[in-house]
């Protein structure tokens, strides 16, 4: 089951590289676990234990808060770029080696 888990796992990772933000991404490594858990019983009727339950949820509920969070950010850096006109709502600081050559 782990092995499976992890050839599939790191397959959606290469694939959704592509498609999502680097910190989606990192954070979803996290459901591994939880997943083989679940294979793990489908395909061994192992049970699945008390505190495996709690650990995965307490996963998923994480990753939901931070999905959230994302999205949160996402529409307050919009609306503060549309109040100031189009320009950026965050600026980038030049680096040292920028600010030494002055």
């Amino acid at each position: 089951a782990v092995v499976l888990t992890g050839a599939v796992n790191f397959t959606a990772l290469a694939w959704a590289n592509r498609h999502v933000p680097a910190s989606t991404l990192a954070a979803s490594v996290t459901l591994q676990p939880v997943f083989t858990a679940v294979l793990r019983f489908a395909i061994y009727r192992l049970p699945i234990v008390l505190g495996q339950a709690l650990g995965g949820c307490l996963i998923v509920a994480g990753l939901a808060v931070a999905s959230l969070e994302d999205r949160h950010l996402n529409e307050v850096s919009a609306a503060l770029e549309s109040a100031y006109c189009g320009a950026p709502a965050f600026t980038q600081l030049p680096d040292d080696d920028a600010r030494d050559g002055e």
